[in-house]
Parts: C-alpha cells; sequence; structure tokens
C-alpha cells in the first residue's frame, strides 16, 4: 500500500533497509554492505522523524538527519516509554548514541569526502594516497570503540521501526 505522507514512505524504507541489514549480518558478506545499510537505515529513520512536522512536504535532501532526530527523540514520552525509561535514563540512553550517530552519518560518501572511509565508494588512503575498496576494509575495526552504542541504537532501531514515534 503506498505511503500517505513523506514521514511514513521514509519510515517504510527504513524498515526495509533494516531487514536487509539484518540479513547481512547473519551472512559472510563484507562489513561495507552491513554498514552501508546501517547508514541508510538511519538516514531515512532519521528523515521519517523530522518529516513529522510537515508530512506534505519532502524533506531537505541531506544524508545528515540522524543526530538531529535523535536529539528530538529524547523528549518523546511515547517512545521513552515503549523503551521503558524514565525521562532522565532515556535522555542519557540516547546521549549516548550521539557520537555513534555523528560517526554513522560520516560514513555517506557525501559526509566522508574524497579521503573518508564511507562503505560505497573507494576513497584515498592519507598515507599511501593508494584508493581503498570497501569491500576490503574491516569497518568493524573501525568501529570497535562503538560497540556497545552499536548494540543500544540497533536496541532502539527495532523500537522506533516496530512501534513508531
Amino acid at each position: 500500500m503506498p505511503a500517505s505522507n513523506w514521514s511514513e514512505a521514509f519510515l517504510d524504507q527504513a524498515r526495509s533497509d533494516f531487514s536487509v541489514m539484518e540479513m547481512l549480518n547473519e551472512s559472510d558478506f563484507p562489513d561495507c554492505h552491513w554498514f552501508h545499510y546501517l547508514q541508510m537505515t538511519t538516514e531515512k529513520l532519521g528523515k521519517a522523524m523530522l518529516s513529522t512536522s510537515a508530512p506534505g512536504r519532502p524533506p531537505k535532501f541531506t544524508h545528515i538527519a540522524l543526530v538531529r532526530s535523535l536529539r528530538l527523540l529524547k523528549a518523546n514520552p511515547r517512545v521513552r516509554a515503549d523503551m521503558e525509561m524514565s525521562g532522565t535514563q532515556f535522555a542519557a540512553y540516547v546521549d549516548s548514541l550521539l557520537g555513534l550517530a555523528s560517526w554513522i552519518e560520516r560514513l555517506a560518501p557525501s559526509a566522508a569526502g574524497q579521503d573518508g572511509a564511507n562503505p560505497e565508494y573507494p576513497w584515498v588512503d592519507k598515507a599511501s594516497k593508494k584508493p581503498i575498496v570497501p569491500a576490503d576494509f574491516s569497518f568493524s575495526q573501525y568501529s570497535s570503540g562503538y560497540k556497545i552504542q552499536l548494540i543500544k541504537l540497533n536496541e532502539l532501531l527495532r523500537s522506533l521501526l516496530k512501534n513508531g514515534f
């Protein structure tokens, strides 16, 4: 069934991207594919959340939507209740995800630039000046400082994609 507004359309696509991300998590495909779908899921979910205030207008054309939408989400009592947290707990939970969210936003090629790691296009290694192929790059190692936050973000994504916002 077609979406009735932009928020619903982006939420539907985020759900689809998330399902692919979950399948990739259970596969032996290179890391870049999972991280690509993580970036796309969070971007579209962010746009869905940001579009609720103007559902008749398409959201701004940008890959940077996650951090802003998470900051707004802290004040959402419905999502907080779905996550079974107090207001203070939920605000701290969301705040703990902002560094990871910023990192995920920078995975978009337009945000990463020509010499930044991204899961979609080859980029130039600063030291060797040679191209790096995303399929040959260990994004899991690159994101190792965010392991706990990735688990927490996945939990939040599941709730938002299942219950809405």
